[in-house]
């Protein structure tokens, strides 16, 4: 039975989509879940059955949703999607009395009893009736990122590495020659020279440690190389994804994989260097053996025979184990990142047991799976170091009798034990390496849906702009995925040069949406936005934000001074009087000055990471004061005042408004903005009101009604 290709989801939603490549996969279509993610999009929430029924239409396989109770699933053809726990999506692949092997996206592939089967299967199940013509959806095929970024990067190294090791390989080859000659030669031992011969093993031994210590400078500096360029590589692709790449995806799944590059630094050097030389040695090794004994070599080859079968054997399940452990480290990592960054929140609602429960679950099965590797580690991959130490007593009782016979001599048969030693070597090392090169893919599966993610590029790579005179949204509808509702919905609007513009609506109106979009944050599903009549596409990353500054909803600060918070990091000197007057301007404008005020370094204090030091209000204030610092052309604020007293706010919003830049500002306050000069009103994705807040309080009942309730609420009359 043809096995199913286990497809890894990588966000928390896209488990349908993930079980969807496995069965076209295995239905003789060649796709990708990138593939499918570009075309389909990812809901927050997660497809739907029949979604996942249409997309398998599309690729020519026929599928039908089916009720079914756990005990006849049995009889159904598989693989096929079932429905989990009433929430996911997984694959079973195959049905036994006893046992269930399903592909599970979040966990692995793994074997089930009937008792957890009955449990969590929701009795909902996608089953393939009929495959059309899938062969003509083959995905482009990438070439391995891993050995093109070697070859590119690490060509002379390599090679460097490789000549030295071969050397040092024909240092142990030399050694059972000359046993073997010492042995045999009586002649030599008359003319035996104790000095001769000391100083001879004392220039092989120092040229061998010279050799030795510059691999290992080599290697040292190879692994430093190697780290550098993959982790700036990953980096810096990781800065450039769009932000829909992050809205699902977990911090701590994203950190454990960036810190995989050491694991796979480690194989590299110390194992997949020295394939291509053991590979080459092998064979030298097996001629001279031959050359010495073929009845010994051909013991030796049997013996090799078994413990490469073993090797591969193992490894197969060792990957298996390794996918479960690497699943499970970043659930790990993802709860210990939450329990940090939201430990506020744990405090305050007394949910710390709680916490602590959930992540001592994922690591209790992280532990137990690493002591599972480890016991069938102990239990089976001995067999070929056991092989390994018998294998001279085989020898040598062999050789005994052939030495009797008169067939070889013992000085050959000593040469090739000691031979036989250094031929197992690299037979260990190349069935080691076998089983580090899966690993390795496990690993580097991880890193490479960062580095292979599409970033989103210009048309044209750098688009000159004049100064700002409108931005504009003609026909514009975004949704998360092809099945899903738009969350806005044929979006028509302009902004000219100069003008204030408040949204307001409810939440979920698609407020946040709309400002992304002007922002160039997320792309629109249907439409275009255009920024001086130029698509903002096309418009280079660099320009536009030089022209376009955002703050979001929970805007950012990071562990460093309140002045780099500003500034973030660019040039700014204390001696010089226009930076100083900037910087001061930005200060009063912002109220940040009277957070700065009460610091007893000023603007030169450090602020905790994530700004745990601050409050809501003052967070706020520094990412407002950052927006000013850049001096943009276009603000797009979103709700930037919501954690600010009404002082702070009136203050704020009157500085903005007055300034002679453009501002496009989601406001939670309605009573803040009634002197701007237009206010948008939206609903459900769509735009209901467009005028100023005179005109809409005439005009438009739901503005009216938004303004009237929001009075009550605070009592005004």
């Amino acid at each position: 039975m043809k096995k199913v290709q286990f497809i890894e989801q990588a966000e928390h939603s896209e488990c349908g989509l993930a079980c969807v490549a496995m069965i076209l996969n295995h239905a003789g279509a060649q796709v990708r879940i990138q593939e499918l993610r570009d075309k389909y999009g990812v809901p927050r929430g997660g497809y739907k059955l029949t979604d996942l029924k249409n997309m398998m239409e599309e690729f020519q396989v026929t599928t039908a949703a089916i009720k079914v109770s756990a005990e006849a699933v049995g009889d159904l053809k598989t693989p096929f999607i079932a429905f989990w726990n009433q929430k996911h999506y997984i694959v079973v692949e195959r049905t036994k009395k006893q046992k269930i092997l399903i592909c599970d996206p979040a966990t692995g592939r793994r074997w089930i009893d009937q008792q957890e089967f009955r449990e969590k299967f929701s009795q909902i199940g996608l089953i393939v009736k009929e495959v059309g013509e899938t062969s003509r959806f083959v995905s482009e095929r990438k070439t391995n990122f891993l050995v093109s970024f070697l070859l590119k990067k690490f060509k002379k190294p390599l090679l460097l590495l490789c000549g030295l090791t071969m050397i040092l390989q024909l240092f142990s080859l030399a050694v059972p020659i000359t046993i073997q000659k010492l042995i045999d030669n009586t002649s030599f031992l008359n003319e035996f020279s104790i000095g001769a011969f000391t100083l001879s093993v004392i220039i092989v031994g120092l040229s061998y440690y010279a050799l030795q210590t510059f691999r290992g400078l080599i290697v040292a500096m190879f692994q430093k190389s190697f780290d550098y360029e993959l982790m700036t590589h990953f980096m810096g692709n990781m800065l450039r994804l769009p932000l829909s790449f992050f809205i699902n995806r977990s911090t701590g799944e994203l950190i454990f994989r960036s810190n995989l590059s050491v694991y796979i630094k480690q194989i590299l050097t110390q194992k997949v260097v020295l394939l291509f030389v053991d590979s080459l040695f092998l064979i030298f090794y097996i001629g001279l053996m031959f050359y010495y004994s073929s009845v010994l070599t051909t013991i030796s080859l049997m013996i090799a025979a078994v413990i490469v079968f073993v090797s591969v054997v193992n490894t197969k399940r060792i990957k298996n184990f390794v996918d479960l452990e690497l699943i499970e480290q970043a659930k790990v990592q993802k709860s210990i990142t939450e329990i940090i960054e939201g430990i506020e929140t744990v405090k305050t609602t007394g949910t710390e047991k709680n916490f602590f429960d959930s992540w001592k679950e994922n690591f209790q099965k992280q532990i137990f799976i690493t002591q599972e590797k480890e016991r069938f580690q102990s239990k089976f991959g001995t067999i070929p170091q056991t092989l390994q130490f018998l294998m001279p007593l085989f020898l040598l009782c062999t050789g005994l009798s052939l030495v009797g016979q008169n067939q070889v001599t013992l000085g050959t048969l000593v040469a090739f034990i000691s031979l036989s030693g250094s031929f197992l070597n690299p037979v260990m090392s190349l069935s080691g390496v076998y089983n580090d090169m899966v690993i390795l893919k496990s690993y580097f599966t991880k890193l490479e849906e960062v580095i292979h993610y599409p970033v989103h590029t210009s048309n044209c790579k750098e688009v000159e702009l004049d100064s700002f005179r409108e931005i504009s949204l003609k026909g514009v509808e975004y949704s998360y995925s092809k099945y899903d509702k738009p969350v806005i919905s044929q979006i028509d609007l302009q902004v000219k040069k100069g003008e204030k513009v408040a949204i307001v609506g409810p939440s979920g109106s698609g407020k946040s949406t709309v400002l992304k979009l002007l922002a160039g944050l997320i792309h629109p599903t249907k439409g275009a936005v255009y920024f001086n009549k130029i698509k903002l596409d096309d418009v280079s990353e660099n320009t536009k934000n030089e022209k376009i500054a955002t703050i979001s909803q929970s805007p950012m600060v990071f562990n460093m001074s309140v002045k780099d918070n500003i500034t973030l990091n660019k040039p700014f000197d204390y001696g010089n009087k226009e930076d100083c007057k900037k910087m001061e301007g930005v200060l009063e404008d912002s109220d940040v000055l009277s957070i700065v005020r009460h610091l007893p370094l000023g603007i030169e204090t450090m602020v905790s990471e994530q700004g745990a030091n601050l409050s809501g209000g003052q967070r706020q204030k520094i990412a407002l004061a950052r927006n000013l610092y850049r001096d943009p052309e276009l603000h797009l604020l979103d709700e930037p005042t919501s954690a600010l007293d009404n002082i702070s706010e009136r203050h704020i919003m009157k500085t903005l408004f007055k300034k002679d830049t453009t501002v496009v500002v989601i406001a939670h306050r309605l009573q803040t903005i009634k002197n701007i000069d237009r206010i948008i009103v939206m609903n459900e994705g769509e735009i209901v009101g467009d005028g100023s807040h005179d005109y809409l309080m005439k005009t438009n009942v739901y503005y009216r009604n938004l303004y009237t309730e929001e009075q009550k609420m605070e009592g005004v009359s």
